[in-house]
């Protein structure tokens, strides 16, 4: 969760220096047109920044357990391969 604060800190930041920094750096006043496009803008860069880090999140949940399923398999520690599901007390004596 603080990845998402982070990037809507970033967002609302970017809100208040977006208009004067472009009128800086090009010499226009353009800040009445963009004051209408930077908000969708940076709106679509706090989803993909939101989405990055959920996706990021889930992959990571996902892969640990896949890793660790994966893991177990090998070792003949899950399904009928398993040494403790497998075994009976009369191959034993």
């Amino acid at each position: 969760m603080k990845g998402a604060k982070c990037i809507y800190d970033a967002y609302e930041l970017a809100l208040d220096l977006a208009p004067e920094a472009i009128l800086k750096e090009t010499g226009y006043e353009i800040s009445s047109l963009l004051s209408a496009l930077i908000p969708g803008l940076l709106q679509m860069v706090v989803v993909v920044g939101a989405t990055t880090f959920l996706g990021a999140a889930i992959g990571g949940i996902v892969g640990f357990f896949l890793w660790r399923r994966r893991r177990h398999t090998r070792c003949g520690l899950s399904g009928e391969n398993s040494a403790l599901t497998s075994a009976s007390p009369s191959s034993h004596g």
